[in-house]
């Protein structure tokens, strides 16, 4: 499937309107950013037309703005029942007015469409889009900013209108992000070439793209805060014009907990799920199969596992359910990976929906990990069925590359109980997926609750949070909650909060106090973001069936604050009218399934083992409980004779001075890999300690060890 451009147009007829530029500026404030979005298209036709365009949102995002100018007219949209404002936008263009008309699509709520109606000839058109989203955290700390600029066209039935063209590229482009914290900025990385400028004691810092901008990737750079750790709290002011929530005073809280950590990892059920479609071939289908490889050099003994992969057909492992992990089984898995190959369309609702009327192995809690492209239109569908899971099922999803639906990972994820990432195509996925196989294995804080209190009375504080049921807090995770008060006194001048909630049988408590600086902001962000958590935790509750009444709550709070929703659009228009407008057709989306090629049958005296990476390649001769055995191919990795290793080795058995040589060389040699690596280990050295070394230590077999590969030269 060809990539189509952020500013691809998608009408069903050839069209004249082109792009003449488009900039984004971007203010990010600790854990919020502020998207401005500015374009202007040009009708160069000599007749009025209407133009329909296509553009991706982070699916977290909250669109508050739309306005355009065309020609002399100034038209500000406002948010609307989707119905009212599909009828007023069609009577409007059918009278000759121009209009124009922002909206989901029918189909996915990261994908935004907007029409321009009658735009007059030989006219230029400004448009302006503004949005707010919350920014999440890495592992290591770094705050995630995310700007989609490719929009892949999506597997399965598709709309009849849609149909995408490839857009020629804006003439004239422009990126610049201006970034606040409380503390220092420590750093700013990114895969773009950007200039980086601090003022401020390095508290401010600007950014800006240095060279030409393609599109064919998305914009993501990291943040380094210092003290990033350290609870963030911002109280923004209501505005007391305005009713119902954007009345309130709202406070945002962004937590990254460090939580207690486990030596034992915790025994479950893992299942993995590899999109292996069309859309995956190349440099990401790759990726994904080392990614599986190490995932399954890397499960505990003692859990159960299953493989599933998936393009316009179902492939399970073991048919008939998880097994034991095990040599055998691994054996099994192993021939799996090595004949994945991508091809065909993108069938993922029948792989989750294979789960659903299997029992989780030998009663272990079941945790699946989805790898995926998210090029799919039946995103609803999907993770209804993840949702029906959910109480025995938890999901882990990594999104990989540019133009990945965030709807689909983040949704899944939400409505699984797991943890979302995404990766570029050259990103890191098994440090990725490390990560949430490590999570997984840890800990986390359930029956999650706040309180606020006045600092100085202890006096409870009036509020609600959104979301109103907090989520389980996972290990190396940021948290954001909203307060909602519902009448703060103007003499509290510190809040005290507490965070507490459940770790197992154990309690958990965080306690810290922060001064009510109230924040004066005219385009209320926080107060948007606030309501847009709220819908979508409305949004799931409609899915699932609780609650009555929820279609009009959400209308009430999208038009209330002047957001797109599941069921609002914007609509501006010289003038309104009201007709009814006629239902759209869909059609199924025609596929070519490709030939499939034989499989070839895994042979592990074909993997090259002088290969670059050594990780890989050592990962291929760990056997399943942990151990490494000492022969060539080893020997061969570490870049030493087997004779040699042979004469050095203590009086212990071959595979004990083997495994310690491979953890030696993996904890000192390949220390920028310890995120990928670190579980292998803690396999490795668990089957060492229980080995019988009376004879000597396992500290002075592990010094040994060092001594020789220090003596080596690694290239």
């Amino acid at each position: 499937m060809a990539q189509v451009i952020v500013f691809g147009i998608i009408c069903e007829k050839k069209t004249d309107v082109s792009l003449l530029y488009a900039t984004h500026n971007v203010s990010i404030n600790g854990f919020t950013a502020h998207v401005n979005i500015e374009a202007e298209y040009i009708n160069e036709s000599q007749h009025k037309t209407e133009a329909k365009f296509v553009f991706p949102v982070e699916e977290d995002s909250a669109v508050y703005r739309f306005e355009a100018k065309i020609g002399d007219v100034h038209i500000v949209a406002k948010s609307k029942d989707k119905n009212v404002a599909q009828k007023e936008y069609k009577e409007a263009v059918e009278k000759g007015m121009s209009a124009i008309l922002l909206r989901e699509t029918s189909t996915s709520g990261d994908i935004f469409e907007y029409n321009l109606g009658n735009i007059p000839p030989k006219q230029k058109i400004h448009l302006q889009i503004c949005l707010v989203s919350e920014l999440s955290c890495e592992a290591d700390g770094a705050v995630k900013f995310y700007m989609p600029f490719v929009l892949n066209p999506r597997y399965g039935i598709i709309p009849k209108d849609e149909h995408y063209q490839k857009a020629p590229k804006p003439r004239e482009f422009s990126f610049n992000a201006t970034i606040k914290w409380k503390s220092q900025i420590k750093d700013v990385k990114s895969e773009q070439p950007m200039k980086m400028e601090y003022q401020e004691n390095k508290c401010h810092a600007t950014v800006r793209l240095t060279e030409k901008f393609n599109f064919e990737k998305d914009i993501l750079f990291l943040v380094y805060y210092d003290e990033v750790e350290k609870p963030q709290v911002i109280m923004e002011k209501g505005d007391g014009n305005a009713r119902g929530m954007l009345s309130k005073d709202i406070m945002m809280i962004n937590l990254f907990p460090k939580l207690p950590q486990v030596k034992a990892p915790q025994l479950n059920d893992y299942i993995f799920i590899i999109d292996h479609s069309g859309s995956m071939n190349g440099e990401k289908i790759e990726a994904a199969k080392d990614t599986l490889l190490l995932f399954l050099k890397s499960l505990p003994l003692g859990c159960s596992f299953n493989l599933i992969s998936f393009n316009n057909y179902l492939e399970v492992l073991f048919k008939d359910g998880s097994r034991e992990y095990n040599e055998d089984s691994l054996n099994e898995a192993l021939k799996f990976h090595n004949n994945l190959y991508a091809a065909g369309g993108t069938e993922m609702l029948s792989a989750i929906k294979s789960l659903s009327d299997k029992r989780s192995s030998h009663g272990l809690y079941r945790q699946v990990f989805l790898i995926t492209d998210g090029e799919v239109y039946n995103t609803n569908e999907i993770i209804q069925s993840v949702k029906s899971q959910a109480y025995n099922t938890r999901y882990f999803t990594i999104g990989v590359g540019s133009g990945v639906s965030t709807e689909l990972v983040k949704g899944i994820a939400r409505a699984g109980r797991g943890r979302a990432e995404f990766v570029m195509t050259n990103d890191n996925l098994k440090a990725k997926v490390m990560r949430l196989l490590k999570l997984s294995m840890q800990p986390f804080v359930s029956s999650v609750r706040i309180s606020a209190k006045d600092a100085e009375s202890n006096k409870e504080l009036s509020y609600i949070t959104v979301p109103e049921n907090i989520p389980c807090i996972f290990t190396e995770e940021s948290l954001i909650v909203y307060l909602v008060f519902q009448k703060l006194e103007s003499t509290c001048q510190r809040v005290r909060l507490n965070l507490s909630g459940k770790v197992g049988e154990s309690d958990f408590s965080l306690d810290f106090e922060t001064n009510v600086l109230n924040q004066c902001d005219k385009e209320m962000q926080i107060h948007r973001l606030c309501v847009r958590r709220k819908i979508q935790e409305l949004e799931l509750k409609e899915d699932l069936g609780k609650g009555d009444n929820i279609k009009s709550e959400i209308i009430d709070l999208a038009t209330l604050a002047n957001l797109v929703s599941r069921y609002t659009s914007f609509i501006g228009a010289e003038k309104s009218y009201k007709v009814s407008v006629t239902a759209r057709e869909t059609m199924s989306k025609k596929f070519d399934a490709e030939k499939f090629q034989e499989l070839r049958k895994i042979d592990n005296t074909k993997f090259n083992f002088e290969s670059k990476d050594r990780l890989k390649s050592l990962l291929l001769l760990q056997n399943f409980s942990g151990y490494w055995e000492l022969n060539e191919f080893l020997a061969t990795v570490l870049k030493e004779s087997l004779d040699q290793l042979k004469q050095r080795k203590p009086s212990v058995h071959d595979n004990v001075w083997a495994t310690a040589l491979a953890v030696v060389f993996l904890t000192e040699k390949l220390t920028s890999q310890k995120s990928e690596w670190d579980l292998i280990v803690d396999k490795a050295i668990r089957w060492l300690k229980l080995q019988n070394t009376q004879a000597i230590s396992l500290d002075q077999i592990m010094t040994e060890s060092s001594r020789i590969l220090k003596t080596k030269i690694y290239s």
